[in-house]
């Protein structure tokens, strides 16, 4: 799906946890795609999917979309552009899209963000075993020491057919089947 350009700057696969875990929430401005229907941009944290009816995640159907197409103007073309692109993405008071999708690598982080989350939410875990060559993870840390040690960005998406379990997070943090 990408160019390999990013890959010398990319985690590399053997370096990644075996399990990330997306957080959606109501400000997320990633989302939930359905293979289903690629004409609608589907189920946006609801379960089951509002398109294909299936439990979410259904890993063969389900993806998700960074909020901006990482192509064309918005395709980081060296690292500087890339590292700009992660501080855009990793400023809360910036609420301009981007072309990264977040995800933890530690569980617990996960639960506590999602905890302090408003809206419906929930947890997503990702498989990162055999991600398909040209998928993209880049860990900021690597490139600020003061960025968050447990967070890790997809380029552009997250595949279908990587997504395990949904767990939603009711009021008071309590996890939910």
């Amino acid at each position: 799906m990408h160019d390999k350009s990013l890959a010398r700057w990319a985690v590399p696969a053997h370096e990644l946890p075996d399990h990330l875990y997306f957080v959606s929430h109501a400000q997320s401005q990633s989302f939930l795609w359905c293979e289903t229907d690629p004409a609608t941009v589907g189920a946006r944290h609801e379960h089951p999917c509002p398109v294909c009816n299936r439990p979410l995640p259904s890993s063969d159907k389900h993806s998700i979309q960074a909020a901006q197409y990482p192509f064309g103007p918005h395709r980081p073309q060296n690292v500087g552009e890339l590292y700009a692109k992660m501080a855009q993405h990793l400023d809360w008071n910036n609420r301009i899209p981007t072309i990264f999708v977040s995800a933890f690598g530690d569980y617990q982080n996960a639960v506590d963000w999602a905890k302090q989350r408003d809206g419906p939410v929930g947890i997503i875990k990702v498989n990162t075993n055999n991600l398909p060559a040209g998928e993209f993870v880049f860990r900021p840390v690597d490139y600020n020491p003061e960025w968050p040690g447990d967070e890790y960005l997809f380029f552009g998406r997250i595949p279908q057919g990587y997504l395990e379990k949904h767990w939603g997070v009711k009021r008071g943090g309590e996890l939910k089947d």
